[in-house]
């Protein structure tokens, strides 16, 4: 009788440790969200999309960023920190294709899965990339040239950031431009090293009255720098052309600029016609896609080994619609 009564008493714990531990609410996934510099909307968009999906799957979202654009050495700080969180899944926007790599594989070692967004990043074991179609966009982009300027033209292209989707975007479009057009590239001028250089380098370009008649900036920051130097520009020779009405000699040709990506000034510019063309990305979808991604991974689904988020081509003509195609993929 005794021994039943032991017997009894263990399979009860049993029970109740087995119960305990199977029903027992589990706590919410850990997500390290590390993005690149967050005063620029773009990235605010991203973390938009990453906070609303977070509270969507119940996941606790930790947010991490780097005060300037291009800083990598802030971002593997942030990378090693991780090491010490263990989160169960790590998100990173890299700025730059290799040199996090160190840092990576270090959370990968560790049994953190690592997701890309909005790079190539070039390190084999990320679980997944999630980043805009380039190949896409720059025809899309080509196409818009050719609409606007025609097939024949010098260009040069301006860009402000090292990461590695920049730079494919350059040699897609300079290919793209090669095989449908007779437009020449003229000068790449990589102006990363500081803010404001791009705007420098534009303004350079438009005193020097070269014959460049295409500007092209692939990514936000030298975007919204190249339009500010062209805008004053535009308003200097309407201003002289005021002070010297007796004056027959024609103002010289402005740039036609194509753009990448659009804030809340590039808007401005493209309704002032400074900016002929511009492709849109959709950074709340990308935020929003990489917390699910990583939240399928954690709850062992299969993900794709590279997403492709939506990109549109903005102009004055289709802005407020293409506006509205915006919002509408931030709420799909």
């Amino acid at each position: 009788m005794k021994k039943l009564v032991v017997f009894v008493l263990i399979m009860a714990i049993i029970f109740v440790v087995v119960n305990s531990t199977v029903f027992a609410p589990r706590n919410p996934w850990q997500i390290d969200l590390v993005l690149r510099d967050s005063k620029l909307s773009y990235w605010q968009e991203v973390e938009k999309g990453a906070r609303d999906a977070a509270k969507e799957l119940n996941v606790t979202l930790n947010v991490f960023s780097i005060e300037y654009d291009n800083d990598y050495e802030a971002q593997i700080s942030h990378l090693v920190a991780a090491l010490n969180r263990k989160p169960d899944a790590l998100l990173v926007a890299p700025v730059h294709a290799t040199r996090l790599n160190n840092a990576l594989s270090n959370l990968a070692a560790a049994k953190i899965p690592v997701i890309s967004l909005d790079s190539k990043l070039e390190w084999e074991s990320a679980k997944s990339r999630i980043l805009s179609n380039n190949a896409q966009a720059m025809r899309m982009l080509g196409d818009q040239m050719l609409i606007h300027t025609g097939i024949e033209g010098k260009a040069v292209i301006i860009s402000s950031d090292i990461n590695s989707a920049v730079k494919e975007r350059a040699q897609l479009l300079t290919e793209y431009l090669q095989q449908n057009s007779k437009i020449t590239l003229d000068e790449y001028l990589d102006t990363h090293i500081e803010a404001g250089l791009a705007y420098r380098k534009t303004q350079e370009l438009l005193q020097a009255e070269k014959d460049v008649n295409i500007v092209i900036a692939l990514d936000a920051r030298s975007t919204i720098e190249a339009a500010q130097a062209i805008a004053e520009h535009i308003e200097g020779q309407i201003s002289d052309a005021a002070k010297d009405r007796s004056s027959n000699t024609p103002a010289a040709t402005v740039p036609a600029l194509y753009g990448f990506d659009c804030t809340n000034e590039n808007a401005v510019y493209i309704e002032n016609d400074v900016i002929k063309s511009t492709i849109v990305q959709n950074p709340y979808v990308m935020g929003y896609l990489g917390v699910k991604t990583c939240f399928n991974i954690l709850e062992g689904d299969s993900t794709p080994a590279i997403i492709y988020t939506p990109v549109i081509t903005l102009t004055k003509a289709n802005m407020f619609s293409g506006i509205n195609q915006i919002l509408q993929f931030s709420m799909d």
